[in-house]
């Protein structure tokens, strides 16, 4: 006969799975990146805008949608 995990059980392991996403995920949000030659945008309920323009079609802004065409560092905020 299968045993079934009860209910302590459950909350438990649903305890212990966020414990180790509190500690794994604000280490990787903390990790630092090279924003060199970066894209920044900006999303706003009018549209999208950038600092720079792209260079080799990396990017295309329509409206209120980013296509990102190319490799790069994109930095977006909203």
């Amino acid at each position: 006969m299968k045993k079934r995990f009860g209910m302590k059980a459950w909350l438990a392991m649903l305890a212990g799975l966020a414990l180790l996403l509190c500690t794994v995920l604000p280490a990787a949000a903390a990790a630092e990146y090279d924003t060199t030659g970066a894209y920044y945008f900006t999303f706003s309920d009018g549209g999208v805008t950038a600092t720079q323009e792209g260079s080799g079609g990396k990017y295309k802004i329509e409206g209120t949608a980013l296509t990102i065409q190319g490799a790069g560092v994109y930095v977006l905020s909203g």
